[in-house]
């Protein structure tokens, strides 16, 4: 840990000692509340746990983002943002059972282009906490229907 946790963590303890000390004041107004061990435990224990906490909700507010219905007109006018549509493509196997025409009618031309397969560029979802390479939605088909539809960080 860096100087920087110690600091964040300093701050949190301070303004937790001083939520509980205020409580216990207004409790107990006439004690010193200062050399009490239970606000002493209470802060020792409480700061790194809400420092975890605020941990983990900075990464689940970072890593959010919005999944809609798939929408032929948007998926095709903004190639940025088309990992908000790619989970409906997937999750409600919607490309399942379509021929390679029904797909290219409906995605668009492909980025990349075989035999049996053929994947799309879906842009950089924050899925990936500090990823660095693009999504990627990837169709194979099997006797000349979609068998096996999937994202991945290429």
């Amino acid at each position: 840990m860096g100087l920087d946790s110690y600091l964040i963590m300093l701050v949190i303890g301070v303004v937790i000692f001083l939520i509980g000390f205020l409580i216990l004041k207004k409790i107990q107004p006439q004690k010193n509340h200062i050399k009490n061990p239970f606000l002493w435990i209470v802060t020792i224990i409480a700061t790194p746990l809400t420092y975890v906490a605020l941990i983990f909700t900075f990464i689940i507010v970072i890593t959010h983002y919005p999944q809609r219905d798939f929408d032929k007109t948007q998926w095709k006018n903004n190639r940025e943002m088309r990992y908000e549509y790619a989970d409906d493509l997937v999750d409600n196997r919607k490309l399942i059972g379509l021929t390679k025409a029904e797909i290219l009618e409906l995605l668009g031309k492909p980025d990349e282009e075989q035999k049996d397969q053929i994947t799309y560029y879906i842009g950089f979802s924050p899925r990936h906490f500090l990823g660095i390479d693009p999504d990627l939605l990837e169709i194979e088909f099997e006797d000349g229907k979609a068998k096996r539809v999937r994202i991945y960080n290429g």
